[in-house]
């Protein structure tokens, strides 16, 4: 059914938000060590302004290499991790039980087309949304835009279920 698709998928959104959040933070820790470490004083007392100015000079040594890098390589993982499981939301509601890393030899050998076929049915529905949201954000008050940006990502996450379930069904066979 289309609802238990949804909800299967609306539930692997929020723990890709999750795990996304998790990584960010030990990112933002790395970030935190390596302009310690970059600059060899303390920024306890330092101000906001001159945090900023110094990472924005950390990011042009080795330092700022380290971190771009380990910021790449776990947005990387996040996205492969992804797309090997874009079809397990389709496999439990098909199958009737949750399907996690089961499904993670359906999408063996197709993470390249996944990838291409993600792009094109999320990535401008979730511009759409963050214009939309920037320009509510100057013109309306926050409970108008929250329910206009929450409307405005419906087309995401349809593009998402079907995304799924198209995958699903041709990779299962």
């Amino acid at each position: 059914s289309v609802l238990a698709l949804l909800q299967t998928n609306l539930l692997l959104y929020l723990v890709f938000s999750f795990i996304g959040v998790f990584a960010g933070f030990f990112v933002l820790i790395l970030a935190g060590i390596l302009l310690q470490q970059s600059t060899g004083s303390d920024l306890e007392n330092a101000k906001p302004e001159d945090v900023q100015a110094l990472f924005t000079a950390m990011l042009q040594t080795p330092f700022g290499l380290v971190l771009i890098l380990v910021a790449l390589a776990a947005l990387g993982a996040l996205v492969f991790v992804a797309l090997r499981l874009v079809t397990c939301g389709a496999a439990t509601v098909d199958r009737g039980k949750v399907q996690v890393f089961s499904t993670w030899g359906l999408t063996r050998g197709s993470v390249i087309k996944l990838g291409l076929a993600s792009l094109a049915t999320h990535a401008l529905q979730f511009l759409i949304a963050c214009v939309v949201w920037s320009a509510a954000s100057r013109a309306l008050p926050e409970f108008l835009r929250s329910g206009l940006t929450a409307f405005a990502l419906l087309p995401f996450f349809a593009a998402g279920q079907g995304l799924a379930h198209t995958a699903y069904q041709r990779l299962k066979s």
